[in-house]
């Protein structure tokens, strides 16, 4: 590191520090460029019976020079801009000259965050890289399918505890192959890809990970062992010695069709002492009728199936939907107007605090969104709930969750 780019990471820094002490709320950032990458949701999923399929494609690229102008890079990369002694253009990043230095790692890990897979991929500068989920699992010759997870990639460097020696943008798609059953091509959704800052490990007094806004990658025998996108992400905690919660909101589009709810959280909840993992919501419609529920939220990874009625007022067994990890039949305020017409609706979920250490600065976050199902049905069968894929039309689209940031209790 030159000592010219020494001063401006130590710009960054302190603008970073200033940062973490006012603690501002936030929407979260997808899109920015960062030193790892979180991916919250990457699964595929085959059904013989119905033809269905579904794969989760992860692309990742990486500048050959990212400058100090964009407000999110100082915060979301602070290790690596610019990415260039000059922030000039060019020349090219230096690590990215080099296939031996130019080195990604990702990892996959299943919904309770265990580690179960990680490859290398060497890159350059201004390059692009695809990872195919389904081809990725297959060629480890150990099956997941059907089975829900979310990846990690970050540098080869980042692996030794150093800090990311250069910076990269992901983007992700969850594609639906349903061309067995009514001739359509396979219908993309986005998923949200969030940048993370990834610089030197540091442990704390009892040796747990020290996760901070400069670094929210914590490696452990060169495997992430703690993540959270803590600049990224809806803050889960202020850290100020007072009891709070998050409050975020997540889109049904219409009761009538099928949503699905991801919430990933930095933590699996059912492991902090004390911490209930029945999550209160409300319900809203469009014409401000609420009601109150309870959704289960334990691990890293939360798949919320819903669809209270199913099409055709079919009912759909959860263990029919490729990835739901849980099934909640949330209550109905109205799901028909008097027009007849389907009603959006909204969830709000409250979130405590699951982690207040009062030290003034970010120490939790997550991240949620809804995949919404348009379907049209056609000789929905009873008999077989698995007929339920038996339909005329089918489209899918994402839905980042609307933060509403943190109250106090």
């Amino acid at each position: 590191m030159t000592q010219n780019f020494k001063k401006l990471a130590i710009a960054a820094g302190v603008s970073v520090g200033m940062a973490a002490l006012s603690m501002p709320s936030h929407a979260t950032i997808t899109g920015s460029v960062g030193e790892a990458l979180l991916v919250p949701l990457v699964v595929y999923a085959t059904q013989d019976v119905s033809g269905y399929y579904a794969n989760t494609y992860i692309q990742v690229s990486t500048p050959g020079a990212i400058g100090f102008d964009d407000v999110p890079n100082i915060f979301v990369a602070p290790n690596t801009t610019p990415t260039n002694a000059d922030a000039t253009l060019f020349p090219l990043d230096a690590d990215l000259q080099s296939k031996t230095t130019g080195i990604i790692h990702w990892y996959w890990f299943d919904a309770r965050s265990i580690h179960r897979l990680d490859k290398p991929l060497p890159v350059t500068a201004n390059d692009v890289v695809t990872i195919d989920w389904a081809d990725a699992a297959a060629s480890s010759g150990i099956q997941y399918d059907g089975v829900a997870g979310y990846m990690v990639v970050g540098t080869e460097t980042a692996r030794r505890g150093e800090a990311a020696n250069f910076d990269m943008f992901g983007d992700a798609w969850l594609a639906m192959d349903v061309t067995a059953l009514d001739g359509t091509e396979a219908v993309l959704a986005s998923i949200p890809v969030y940048p993370l800052s990834d610089g030197v490990d540091a442990e704390d007094a009892d040796g747990e990970p020290l996760l901070t806004i400069t670094d929210s990658v914590h490696y452990k025998g060169g495997i992430p062992n703690a993540v959270s996108p803590l600049i990224a992400g809806m803050r889960t905690n202020r850290s100020d010695g007072i009891a709070d919660l998050t409050a975020f909101d997540l889109t049904l589009l219409s009761r009538l069709e099928p949503s699905i709810h991801v919430v990933w959280l930095d933590q699996n909840l059912d492991e902090v002492d004390g911490y209930s993992t029945d999550i209160p919501v409300d319900v809203y419609d469009s014409d401000e009728v609420a009601c109150s529920a309870t959704v289960s939220i334990e691990n890293e990874l939360n798949v919320i199936w819903i669809d209270e009625i199913g099409v055709d007022g079919i009912p759909v067994d959860a263990d029919e939907i490729f990835f739901a990890q849980t099934s909640e039949s949330l209550c109905i305020p109205n799901y028909v107007d008097a027009a007849g017409l389907n009603v959006s609706s909204f969830v709000t979920y409250y979130i405590d605090e699951y982690v207040d250490t009062d030290v003034d600065r970010p120490e939790s976050a997550g991240v949620a969104f809804t995949l919404v199902w348009a379907v049209e049905g056609n000789n929905v069968d009873t008999t077989i709930g698995k007929d339920w894929f038996n339909y005329t039309a089918f489209g899918q689209t994402m839905l980042l969750g609307h933060e509403r940031a943190l109250f106090r209790q």
